[in-house]
Parts: structure tokens; C-alpha cells; sequence
């Protein structure tokens, strides 16, 4: 029987490799595993979705053609929870934690303007 570790699933392009670990970092600080894996360059909502969806937890990240995208299973594959333009390393550290964050039911971090909530 393989047993799978409950964990937040971070896909990520080859050209956006070096942001992975900030967000591997800030999902550590908060108590939470993570699982990491190259992806073809593509649709990086549709990315995340599909993390999420690989995830025990639901929740799965995207680091994809300078976009970090946050989605969760329960959500529409159109309708990310989170987008941010990839800015610095204490933003994407951030970033993962607020996904950690999610899963415990504790508020983000950060302030609404720095992300793009979409329009539901």
C-alpha cells in the first residue's frame, strides 16, 4: 500500500524554476508539506487547477510564464482563488504561506492589492 502525504502541489515551468523554492519556503514555515514537479509551459490556471486536483489537500500552485497562480479543487478550473505576477522573493515566500494559510483557516498575509482576485 503506498501511503501519500497530505501536501500542497507546486507545478512550475523550466524558465520559472529558481521562484520554486521562496514558495516551497513559505508553505515550510507554516507547518505544511509541499511536492514539487517541472510542467510543460502552458496554461498556468489550468495548470494550478490540475495541481489541486493532484493534491490530498486540494490546493495547488502554478509558477508559470512569470505568473504565480493559487487555485483549489472546489473551485471552477476558470476561477483561481490567486494570481500575482512574480515580483520578488519575499512576495512568492508570502505567496506560499497564504496557500498554507488557506488550508488552515488562518487569514493571508497580505493586503488584497497586491494580488489579482478574479471576478466571481
Amino acid at each position: 500500500m503506498e501511503y501519500k502525504r497530505p501536501q500542497i502541489h507546486v507545478s512550475y515551468s523550466k524558465e520559472c524554476e529558481r521562484y520554486v523554492k521562496d514558495i516551497l519556503a513559505g508553505i515550510e514555515e507554516e507547518g505544511l508539506f509541499s511536492y514539487s514537479y517541472e510542467e510543460e509551459d502552458g496554461n498556468p490556471i489550468k495548470a494550478a487547477y490540475h495541481a489541486a486536483e493532484s493534491s490530498l489537500l486540494g490546493v495547488g500552485i502554478t509558477i508559470m510564464k512569470y505568473h504565480v497562480v493559487l487555485h483549489v479543487q472546489d473551485l471552477k478550473i476558470d476561477e483561481p482563488l490567486l494570481i500575482m505576477g512574480v515580483r520578488d522573493s519575499s512576495m512568492l515566500r508570502i505567496f506560499g504561506s497564504n496557500a498554507a494559510r488557506y488550508i488552515k483557516g488562518v487569514p493571508f498575509k497580505l493586503k488584497q492589492e497586491y494580488f489579482c482576485i478574479p471576478h466571481r
